[in-house]
Order: structure tokens, then C-alpha cells, then sequence
């Protein structure tokens, strides 16, 4: 059975590794046959398939790391991300479906704070 101590810890080390910029650290926190996708509210709502971001492994993510890395330019930022209402939906085979809220805000160096995703 997953504590929520050792859960709640799980979730700080995540968002602390993307916060501080180690992105090549993030495929880590996977395990290699995953599935990782940002789906937009509306296609949720809809049952519409398409994904902003769908990851069918860990190669798949680190995939994603490259590109972002390598490809992507944009003004210097922070990132935050705060996690709350963490609950443990279910449990089986040493797995954890888990519910949480998420916001992730962006400061950059030169302008006021913003929310960029609010989701759950």
C-alpha cells in the first residue's frame, strides 16, 4: 500500500525538479511503459481524444526533454507548481490512482506573476 507521506514527498521532488530546471530529471519520475497527457478541459468535456502533450513512454518523454531543450526559445522565467487536495483514489498492484489539483505560475524576470494552468 502507497502512504500518503511517501506520495505527498513523490509529488514535492516532481514539481521541485521541474521548478529548479532539471528537465532531463523529469522521464525519471515515470516508469518506462507510461502514459502521459495534458488534455484541454474542452476535449475532456467533449471525450475528445486530442492532447496537448501525449506521451505513450519514458523515451516518449525524454523525446520531449530534447526538444524543449534544444528547441525551444523564449525570455528567461520561473516556474512554480503547487499541488493541493492530493487523494488517493485507488490502489492495485503497488499503483495509485491519485486525484490532485494543480497550478503552475510563471514569473518572468522582468513582469508581474501569472497563472499559466489550472487543472486538475
Amino acid at each position: 500500500m502507497i502512504a500518503f507521506d511517501e506520495l505527498h514527498d513523490f509529488y514535492a521532488r516532481y514539481a521541485e525538479a521541474l521548478d529548479d530546471g532539471r528537465l532531463a530529471e523529469w522521464p525519471a519520475f515515470f516508469v518506462e511503459d507510461c502514459l502521459y497527457r495534458i488534455v484541454p478541459r474542452e476535449n475532456w468535456e467533449a471525450n475528445l481524444p486530442l492532447a496537448t502533450v501525449h506521451a505513450e513512454s519514458r523515451a516518449m518523454l525524454r523525446d520531449r526533454v530534447d526538444g524543449l531543450e534544444k528547441a525551444m526559445v523564449f525570455a528567461p522565467r520561473y516556474y512554480r507548481r503547487f499541488f493541493s487536495g492530493t487523494r488517493i483514489v485507488s490502489t492495485e498492484g503497488g499503483a495509485a490512482k491519485v486525484r490532485q489539483n494543480v497550478v503552475v505560475v510563471q514569473t518572468p524576470i522582468d513582469k508581474a506573476s501569472t497563472i499559466i494552468l489550472s487543472g486538475i
